[in-house]
């Protein structure tokens, strides 16, 4: 907050904040344990810092990612769908919004298309693993074990080190 009433223009600040608002408007308590749930809490401060950056910075691809973030949380699907698809627009190389989009398709049950997001930014950089991770998550969400699994290993020998992948 001091930093935005220094430099109220600085949309990297508001996107932030708006973040920090999000996480802590998803944070809910169960059984002693914390975890996020999309829908549930106070998102209008996120929203407001988030759509204040966008507004700032209607064409940078961060931006408008952390806004689909933010709209992935709050569970409207459709609103992250078209932030990462304006992402995408304006950052065609870059593979993280086609992986944020891919993982709101696979919330919505849409496999295909989840799928051929992956695929794309497995075609940027072949060398991604979490793009075969994204993708066997969607291919094991739709039943298929095989190509999943097959995902999995391929991650795997990309990163062999990274035990998260085991």
């Amino acid at each position: 907050s001091e930093a935005i009433k220094n430099d109220p223009t600085n949309s990297k600040f508001l996107i932030h904040r708006g973040l920090a608002s999000a996480m802590k408007a998803a944070e809910k308590k169960s059984y002693g344990s914390t975890f996020a749930k999309a829908g549930q809490g106070d998102f209008s401060a996120a929203v407001i810092d988030c759509n204040e950056a966008v507004k700032l910075a209607p064409n940078d691809a961060y931006i408008l990612m952390q806004r689909g973030q933010v709209f992935g949380l709050m569970g409207k699907h459709d609103e992250a769908i078209k932030d990462f698809t304006q992402a995408i627009a304006s950052a065609p190389t870059d593979v993280d919004p086609y992986l944020r989009r891919a993982a709101i398709y696979t919330q919505k049950q849409q496999f295909k298309e989840a799928i051929a997001d992956c695929d794309k930014a497995i075609s940027i950089d072949d060398q991604y693993a979490c793009s075969f991770l994204r993708r066997a998550a969607a291919y094991h969400c739709s039943g298929d074990d095989t190509r999943a699994l097959a995902d999995v290993r391929e991650a795997i020998r990309l990163e062999p080190s990274n035990a998260g992948f085991r």
